[in-house]
């Protein structure tokens, strides 16, 4: 009997891709847009203190308007990249955007001028939930650059590194993969090879790992190539903008200083050891000399009991664990499910890995991810959903420039990483064996290998 496809349903948004409510909304946008343009350009370093709330306001119409548009787009693109409709629509909302985009580059521009003349204004008392907002924008202020240099990096990114992001993951989710499951070839999509990689099955494991890396190295003088010029491009904005470091642009969107990296990275490779020796004990008990790659590192351990999770059984664990924290705290969990906001299933086409899309209008979001019925797949389950409840209270707590817009990425994993835990809590607390326990620990241990690959990541930024 074929499996229940999990596949999200977006007509909360727009009925379809082809719906004329679509081109609707995009000319209501782009009218909107335009009134704002001609209201403000020229004269928001006039402005008061009362008259820039409005303004701001304004611009915040724009944004959760434009907001509901892109996450049609993006969630309709990603589930299925290869149909037409899906195409044709992720391009014309793209280019309403660019466009729409550098008809307001003079906001940025004008009211990074305004507050950097006036740095008082952030503290009137009128503009007082926006304070942290302006605060943060005011650090930007020496980096922006003339509105005509502005539209063309608008222009540039468009074409460039924006159009190298659909098309490596076009190409990638296109591709098919051959995987060696107990003896038996199976040709598979990225998303279930992948799955392979963290699987029960160390042999799985290896074939996929296998699989998947000499796809990749087909093409790999291309990613190469596409490696270095997204670098040098860069390098490049960040010399034009007078940024510091390479880091700068990002720690100010972040809202985190140089030493806190500093402090964090420090960290890390100061108990690189601790990370290292529970590797070698896993390896134990593994009854493995050594692990030898990603496709152990992160493996449930052999005699893991009940390492199969189908998607009800999965969703059921979630559920309890965030009951188990708080009825009320596991809401949106629930919300989440029982309005179909989450596309699980792997299939040819659909976007790699896992993410959680928020739509601040609806006071909802979805989830994508490739449940492969593991138990590492119940964990991203879990941490999915530990944004949509941060974001279930966040866009009724907060306008939209002080919720998505703002929010720091070491902010959004909090509520992520506190989903994981508390599943691991519920998992410990049900288990009826020392193996059981051993397993789930691991399964949650692993996941400090995020560390060291933060910590990859940073070196290589500081070599550019």
């Amino acid at each position: 009997m074929a499996k229940r496809e999990i596949a999200w349903d977006l007509s909360e948004m727009f009925p379809s891709t082809t719906d004329p409510s679509v081109q609707k909304a995009i000319d209501d946008l782009t009218e909107l847009t335009e009134k704002f343009a001609a209201r403000y350009r020229g004269k928001i370093k006039d402005l008061s203190a009362k008259e820039l709330l409005e303004c701001i306001r304004g611009y915040e119409e724009y944004l959760t308007r434009l907001d509901r548009l892109l996450n049609f787009a993006w969630l309709s693109f990603t589930a299925n990249m290869t149909l037409p409709d899906t195409q044709s629509l992720r391009d014309r909302v793209d280019k309403m955007r660019a466009e729409l985009e550098k008809m307001l580059a003079f906001f940025n521009i004008e009211l990074g001028y305004m507050i950097y003349g006036n740095p008082g204004i952030v503290n009137e008392e009128v503009l007082r939930n926006y304070q942290h907002f302006l605060e943060r924008f005011l650090k930007k202020v020496p980096h922006q650059l003339s509105e005509s240099e502005e539209k063309l990096i608008i222009e540039k990114d468009q074409f460039g590194i924006n159009a190298w992001k659909d098309l490596r993951r076009v190409w990638l989710n296109t591709r098919t993969f051959e995987v060696e499951v107990k003896g038996e070839k199976q040709t598979v999509p990225f998303g279930e090879a992948y799955g392979f990689t963290y699987g029960p099955d160390r042999s799985a494991r290896i074939s996929g790992t296998k699989s998947i890396g000499s796809v990749l190295a087909k093409d790999g003088e291309i990613f190469s190539s596409a490696l270095r010029n997204i670098c040098n491009d860069w390098v490049s904005v960040c010399n034009r903008r007078k940024y510091d470091s390479l880091m700068e642009a990002s720690l100010i969107d972040n809202d985190v200083d140089q030493q806190v990296i500093d402090n964090l990275l420090k960290a890390i490779e100061n108990n690189t050891g601790l990370f290292q020796r529970y590797l070698r004990l896993k390896a134990k008990i593994m009854n493995l000399p050594k692990l030898s790659g990603w496709h152990d590192i992160l493996a449930p351990l052999p005699d893991a009991p009940d390492t199969k999770f189908d998607y009800e059984k999965a969703k059921a664990l979630v559920i309890e664990a965030y009951e188990q924290f708080d009825e009320d705290y596991a809401f949106a969990v629930k919300d989440m499910f029982s309005r179909n906001h989450m596309d699980a299933t792997p299939r040819q086409g659909k976007r790699e890995g896992a993410f959680f899309s928020n739509w601040y209008e609806g006071k909802s979001g979805y989830i994508l991810l490739s449940f492969n019925e593991t138990l590492g797949d119940v964990y991203g389950l879990a941490h999915e959903l530990g944004h949509a409840t941060h974001a279930y209270y966040y866009s009724r707590g907060q306008t939209i420039l002080n919720g998505p817009f703002s929010l720091s990425m070491a902010v959004a994993e909090t509520a992520s990483t506190f989903g994981e835990l508390l599943l691991t809590d519920l998992l410990l607390n049900r288990s009826q064996s020392d193996q059981e326990k051993k397993a789930i620990i691991c399964s949650d241990l692993d996941g400090a290998s995020i560390n060291a690959s933060c910590a990859f990541r940073l070196r290589f930024e500081q070599t550019l």
